[in-house]
């Protein structure tokens, strides 16, 4: 295998080398072949060992300076926790199916595009109809202002639909103030509707919202 990994010397350095080894090893062979391939700039070591051996895909984590990749058998979304639990992964790749689908997810977007406004960001949240009431809008949003900074995003803001009242809610809970309203700019299955405009000054985030 490592000789097959020194074949990256005939390839560009942009490309990356991938190993998987359809958890065809034991923890003791991972180890030896794993620290000969720490030596070869490896991106990663994909399912070494059986894929919910969490305790030893630990073990290869913590030994290891080439990162450990596991995930495309996890069995529901709890199998993920469990691994991320123990420490068992640098990386994980689950298979969406396999873990019950997208629960939901948050963007940053371009507020007008011109540099003046550069550290103002339009944030938009989407939770699957199975996993809402759950609190995976609330985690999401709490994550992205806490990520906000690092992105050199001053304010953020929401548009949302004024008759949305959960996802109003949901972002006045965190300190969003109603700052304006389009009155019947968007046309919903034949309905006008209007669309609030929420904003918040990140530094400004009350902290009973977290």
């Amino acid at each position: 295998m490592v000789a097959r990994v020194r074949a990256r010397r005939r390839v560009p350095e942009h490309i990356a080398i991938m190993v998987d080894y359809n958890q065809a090893l034991t923890v003791a062979e991972a180890l030896a072949r794993g620290r000969a391939l720490d030596r070869e700039a490896v991106v990663w070591l994909e399912e070494p060992i059986r894929h919910d051996d969490y305790a030893g895909c630990a073990t290869l984590v913590r030994e290891l300076s080439t990162p450990i990749q596991i995930g495309e058998n996890f069995s529901e979304s709890t199998a993920m926790a469990t691994a991320l639990a123990a420490g068992a992964a640098d990386y994980v790749m689950p298979d969406m199916e396999r873990i019950g689908g997208v629960a939901g997810w948050i963007s940053f977007q371009s507020f007008y595009g011109r540099p003046a406004h550069r550290a103002t960001a339009e944030v938009s949240i989407y939770v699957s109809p199975l996993h809402r009431r759950r609190g995976v809008g609330r985690g999401l949003l709490a994550e992205a202002i806490c990520r906000a900074p690092s992105f050199g995003v001053t304010t953020l803001l929401g548009f949302i639909f004024a008759h949305n009242e959960p996802s109003l809610r949901l972002f006045e809970g965190f300190g969003f103030q109603r700052w304006a309203r389009l009155p019947r700019v968007a046309n919903l299955d034949g309905v006008e509707r209007d669309l609030d405009i929420l904003g918040l000054r990140v530094p400004d985030i009350p902290s009973a919202a977290f």
